[in-house]
């Protein structure tokens, strides 16, 4: 989530530290995680297009493909 100068610190800390190893894709903070929590589902299930979700899939691509 590159709102915060917070995340952006720490998203700058962790290139420094891990290079390479840091995805592209990253996860942007939204209150639809809280409220698929209490749902009991996930944000995949309780908001399918939202741009959570839609990095959620990028960094399991990510993953599937070693990037």
């Amino acid at each position: 989530d590159h709102r915060t100068l917070h995340a952006r610190e720490v998203e700058e800390s962790l290139k420094q530290q891990f290079g390479k190893l840091v995805f592209k894709a990253a996860v942007p903070h939204t209150v639809k995680f809280r409220d698929a929590s209490v749902a009991g589902t996930t944000i995949l299930t309780a908001a399918a297009k939202s741009p959570a979700a839609q990095a959620y899939r990028a960094v399991a691509q990510a993953l599937l493909q070693g990037t």
